[in-house]
């Protein structure tokens, strides 16, 4: 976290947005809260990429409280401005992040149609590692039918 204070913009918010995703998997919620939006203070409107990472941390967090619609809403703006930016990994991996929220959610088919978009987008920048990931996630044990 130093490392990222020094460097300030969107490394910050990359690292919060990560810090956020741990802190609601050890099921830390008000602290993810409180991150997720201490994270957007100061960030500049022209600041697309920053705005969209506080986006996926919020999203993060009401799926984790349970809010479907705050939560798919975040998420949905978040990828606009990720497409805007014609960012594809970082959109894909945005779609990886929505289909576990869905999950959460108990949204497994949203959850799919998620991981398929994120799978088409990984397989056309052949990145073979990525694409394993999003088999695992496709599957039973982590995604009912």
């Amino acid at each position: 976290m130093p490392i990222a204070l020094a460097m300030e913009g969107w490394v910050v918010v990359e690292v919060y947005r990560f810090h956020v995703e741990a802190l609601v998997r050890q099921d830390r919620l008000d602290d993810a809260r409180k991150l997720a939006e201490f994270a957007g203070r100061g960030i500049s409107d022209e600041d697309s990429y920053a705005g969209a990472t506080v986006l996926l941390a919020r999203g993060t967090v009401a799926a984790a409280d349970g809010e479907l619609r705050k939560s798919r809403s975040a998420f949905e703006e978040a990828l606009a401005l990720l497409e805007d930016l014609h960012m594809p990994v970082e959109v894909a991996e945005a779609r990886v992040a929505f289909a576990r929220a869905l999950t959460e959610l108990g949204e497994a088919d949203a959850a799919r149609a998620q991981l398929m978009r994120a799978r088409q987008l990984f397989a056309a920048m052949s990145a073979q590692g990525a694409l394993a990931r999003v088999e695992r996630e496709l599957s039973p044990r982590f995604l009912p039918t």
